[in-house]
């Protein structure tokens, strides 16, 4: 089962289509480093900053106060969810008054697949997702979504 929360509540949900993209923060919880390293993924005319690191949930916090995020979409898996994505909601409460949405969804290979993706998509535009939403894949080792 896929769970859906928004601040620590699970809600319902229902299919529409994303058409929008977004910066994506990437928190990538491993043990040797503590610091977030920007990359850029450039296109034609646009570019779509990455931000890679461990340990990194005050730094995060940081960027979406100084980004105006609208939102944060948290994408994990069931395990880190319980580990790291659940206290990390809790800080950010303390800290900012940004709309928290998480989703987490099984372990595995089998459900990194295009099916997964569609329901990722489809819940973050239920989210009311847009231009200043931000999203954080938070994985375990080289497992970040």
């Amino acid at each position: 089962m896929i769970n859906t929360e928004k601040n620590g509540i699970d809600v319902p949900f229902n299919n529409n289509v994303l058409t929008k993209k977004r910066d994506v923060l990437s928190c990538a919880l491993q043990d040797n480093a503590h610091s977030m390293r920007k990359i850029e993924l450039c296109f034609e005319d646009v570019a779509y900053p990455f931000w890679i690191g461990s340990h990194c949930t005050d730094e995060i916090s940081a960027h979406l106060v100084k980004m105006s995020a609208s939102s944060l979409h948290i994408i994990t898996d069931d395990t880190v969810n319980q580990l790291h994505a659940a206290p990390f909601v809790q800080q950010l409460a303390l800290k900012t008054k940004i709309p928290v949405w998480s989703w987490s969804i099984p372990e595995g290979e089998a459900n990194k697949s295009l099916t997964t993706l569609d329901f990722i998509s489809n819940q973050l535009v239920n989210a009311g997702i847009d231009r200043k939403s931000v999203i954080v894949a938070m994985g375990g080792e080289s497992s970040a979504i």
